[in-house]
């Protein structure tokens, strides 16, 4: 499948491909989809982190024999098995990852192209607290960073509502945080 303009991009940042395979999928929310990726290969040479960016690819059903990438937080990650799990936002009309992942099943098959991302890191000086402003589908990287900034720091999340069901996914939990 072609990647058009954006994977030429990818080749020419030399970001690596590494093939994922899906595991396991459940669903998250009343509108977001858990799907389990083993990548043995991606989690030997690039060791990704809790919370890391990782852009995959899935086919574009609006644009035949295209792929478009789409980025995605990587969670729960199970570094001795080469595991980790990232969440699909469902809705509609349904892009190309939402559309893939809506029907995605065990031994389904994606290309994930890694180039660079990075774990957060609290700056020094630590600031007097965080803001954060997300979607739902924002929502797996908040949380990711409330896990780890949670005990020490004040946080403040603004959440942009579409849907009433966004309300249904699982915010992280934290003593100073406050969401609106």
């Amino acid at each position: 499948m072609g990647r058009g303009i954006t994977g030429a991009v990818m080749k020419l940042l030399h970001a690596q491909d590494y093939r994922c395979e899906v595991v396991r999928t459940w669903m998250h929310s009343a509108t977001m989809k858990a799907v389990r990726v083993s990548a043995p290969e991606l989690r030997a040479q690039v060791d990704p982190q809790e919370g890391e960016y990782l852009r995959c690819w899935f086919p574009d059903p609006q644009r035949g024999g295209k792929e478009a990438m789409r980025g995605y937080t990587v969670v729960d990650v199970d570094k001795q098995a080469g595991e980790f799990t990232l969440l699909f936002l469902l809705h509609e009309p349904a892009g190309p990852a939402s559309h893939w992942a809506a029907s995605a099943q065990v031994g389904a098959v994606f290309e994930a192209s890694y180039y660079g991302s990075a774990p957060f890191m609290v700056p020094e000086p630590a600031p007097r607290g965080f803001v954060f402003i997300a979607d739902a589908a924002g929502i797996p990287y908040v949380n990711a960073l409330i896990e780890q900034l949670g005990e020490d720091h004040p946080l403040k999340v603004w959440l942009v509502e579409w849907h009433a069901s966004d309300r249904d996914i699982e915010l992280g939990n934290a003593p100073r945080l406050e969401v609106e």
